[in-house]
């Protein structure tokens, strides 16, 4: 995942080990030992990671500077994860059909669940309009599509299935 400032963050998934590298250099500007691997991460607006460790079903969010973590148990064995155009964080499942989203500045309280119709859907990405799309993989080719639904004072609601694709 890339920071703002165009810094690297890195990990791998059967490693607790983290680094923040320089997008010019190359460079490592930070090392660290963190509570579990990193199977794939995304960068939120304040510059702090947010990874998944495949199967843990926690997100683990390191701050910018990478003094401190925190896990974020997301209801389900987590795989994939992305951010919106809004800010949001969306995990996938490794296997069966749910996927989450929160707020990164009040991950616990905006936590949601949702079901889905593709069991084997665990790669997650967002477009430029916010929908959401979750590829199949293992024995799944099929790519769900869904929307985000906003209240009529545009607070986040919840999302609607638009289609699938294969």
């Amino acid at each position: 995942a890339i920071d703002p400032d165009n810094n690297v963050f890195a990990g791998g998934s059967g490693s607790n080990s983290l680094f923040k590298v320089n997008g010019k250099t190359g460079a490592i500007i930070k090392a660290m030992s963190t509570s579990q691997g990193h199977y794939g991460g995304v960068v939120d607006k304040a510059g702090n990671l947010w990874s998944m460790q495949s199967g843990s079903g926690q997100v683990q969010k390191v701050d910018k500077d990478m003094s401190t973590t925190q896990l974020l148990n997301v209801g389900h064995g987590g795989y994939g994860i992305a951010i919106d155009k809004y800010g949001k964080i969306w995990t996938t499942a490794l296997s069966g059909a749910l996927f989450s989203v929160f707020e990164p500045a009040d991950p616990i309280t905006s936590l949601r669940v949702f079901n889905h119709t593709n069991y084997y859907a665990q790669g997650i990405a967002t477009d430029a309009n916010g929908d959401i799309f979750m590829a199949g993989s293992l024995w799944s080719d099929v790519v769900e599509h869904y929307k985000q639904e906003f209240d009529a004072e545009g607070k986040f609601s919840g999302v609607t299935f638009v289609a699938s694709y294969n």
